[in-house]
């Protein structure tokens, strides 16, 4: 069993759930990069956004934040990105359920909610 070392949540109002996966990939790749971690194991539950994920660099996709997610695939660290299923991704799950009481944007969690705890 692992630690929480830092969670987060963002609350975006109406939006698709490939823009809400997106931003998810893009908050978590932010906050590793800027902790200082060089290795990310990505699980995303979500086909198609796994595919945007993985696209690369040269791929036409005409979404700014695929192509901010693209870039930062390509700093100096290892990313694997793969696809789990839902089940699979429960803690993920209810971080995202904890942002409906959240105010708009992103909040950083020092420790984790009790529904995730």
């Amino acid at each position: 069993m692992g630690s929480c070392i830092l969670g987060f949540a963002r609350k975006l109002g109406n939006c698709s759930v490939t823009d809400a996966k997106l931003w998810g990939v893009y908050d978590g790749l932010l906050q590793a990069w800027q902790l200082g971690v060089t290795w990310v194991v990505l699980e995303l539950d979500n086909w198609e956004v796994v595919q945007l994920v993985k696209a690369g660099p040269g791929a036409a996709v005409h979404n700014a934040l695929v192509s901010e997610i693209q870039r930062s695939l390509q700093q100096e660290w290892t990313v694997k990105v793969s696809h789990v299923y839902l089940e699979g991704n429960s803690v993920a799950g209810a971080l995202a359920a904890t942002a409906f009481r959240l105010p708009l944007g992103l909040v950083l969690l020092q420790q984790p909610p009790d529904e995730v705890a």
